[in-house]
């Protein structure tokens, strides 16, 4: 079983995990639908797949045109899950972070995240390309997400 994490933001990311933990690929939410049905096609010849997709909201101060293209990109997103027979999960910021950020002495939650992903996978450095020198946040959110999946999603 694998498990694919989804932060489907326009600065989201993508990620897949093994049953075993094991981090197999991360980038970034590609902007181009055709773009993202050829990463779900590749995600899916691994083999058995479940996706945990962070579950779509608009926030407060986010105009109404940038909510509405985040609202179209996400619905872009599960209809190509369901189009490709990838079953998935929606999960929303707050169940996973409760149960992920666990223990975590840390206030800043992007950084609580960033600091559990660390830990996880320290060989990993999760930039967005070769020339990032920062972690990119959606690619950390996606990977533990998908760890989420695996610890707490229920599905083997």
């Amino acid at each position: 079983m694998y498990h694919l994490g989804i932060d489907p933001g326009q600065k989201g990311g993508i990620a897949m995990i093994s049953a075993e933990s094991k981090m197999l690929w991360a980038e970034t939410m590609p902007d181009n639908l055709l773009l993202l049905k050829c990463i779900l096609e590749a995600a899916k010849g691994y083999g058995r797949l479940h996706a945990w997709v962070e579950k779509a909201q608009v926030f407060p101060k986010q105009g109404l045109v940038s909510a509405f293209n985040y609202g179209r990109h996400f619905g872009e997103l599960c209809t190509s899950l369901t189009l490709l027979e990838i079953p998935y999960t929606l999960v929303s910021p707050v169940t996973w972070t409760k149960k992920m950020h666990l223990g975590v002495g840390i206030k800043d939650p992007k950084k609580k995240t960033l600091a559990i992903a660390r830990r996880l996978y320290p060989k990993e450095k999760f930039l967005a390309t070769d020339r990032s020198k920062v972690p990119h946040s959606g690619i950390v959110d996606a990977v533990i997400i998908a760890r989420y999946g695996l610890q707490f999603g229920g599905i083997k």
